[in-house]
């Protein structure tokens, strides 16, 4: 899939023909500079309602310290911080 570049969350619908009652939750990546994805989420704050995360693949708890950026940042924006959970498939 090809980089989608957008600005707000009015272009995150058009982008995706996302209907005005789905909302965008954006997700953060342990394995990868979580402050760089920080700052490229700041760009697109308009568009996402929250953050979720996924402890069980990404292999992280949610009170490990790697998680405090994000949940800041969340803080910051009012916005919910959500992980994942439940059994995952072998699928």
């Amino acid at each position: 899939m090809g980089e989608c570049h957008v600005r707000s969350g009015k272009d995150y619908r058009r982008a995706f023909a996302l209907p005005r009652n789905i909302a965008v939750l954006a997700s953060v990546n342990t394995h990868f500079d979580i402050v760089a994805q920080l700052r490229e989420l700041e760009r697109h704050v308009d568009a996402i309602v929250g953050l979720k995360m996924y402890p069980g693949y990404q292999h992280f708890r949610p009170s490990d310290m790697c998680v405090d950026p994000v949940a800041e940042f969340c803080c910051r924006h009012d916005m919910p911080l959500m992980f994942h959970s439940g059994a995952m498939s072998n699928i």
